[in-house]
């Protein structure tokens, strides 16, 4: 699977379907890595003829892993707030947001459609 550098990063991608489509990115949920995700709901996406690009989030699957930061216990954070308390994270969904938008910028996107005129968008699929 190919990677690229985005938001101070490594990030391990994969795509389906024709770059020129509309672009449609999938962001697994916490903890997940891209390899979860069912390669036939992909290619189906792609056969509707989107461009869908999928990733694992840092410190995830084969993305850069931050050494010497532990991982952060999700139930141990939403404690924490929930009593009022600071909370120190190694980073932040802002951040988690960032590289996203840096794997976009750093060449997963060929093409960004000015109007996207697609069977999903208007409730047709």
């Amino acid at each position: 699977m190919p990677s690229l550098d985005a938001n101070g990063i490594r990030i391990e991608y994969d795509t389906f379907g024709d770059a020129s489509s509309p672009p449609l990115l999938l962001i697994m949920g916490l903890d997940g890595q891209m390899i979860l995700r069912d390669e036939n709901f992909c290619g189906g996406l792609a056969r509707s003829d989107l461009h869908v690009i999928g990733f694992d989030n840092r410190d995830v699957g084969l993305s850069s892993k931050l050494d010497g930061v532990r991982e952060p216990d999700v139930g141990e954070i939403l404690a924490a707030a929930l009593r009022g308390e600071d909370v120190e994270v190694p980073y932040t969904i802002e951040d988690m947001s960032n590289d996203a938008i840096g794997l976009l910028e750093g060449g997963c996107l060929r093409k960004i459609p000015r109007q996207i005129d697609h069977p999903l968008r208007n409730g047709s699929w």
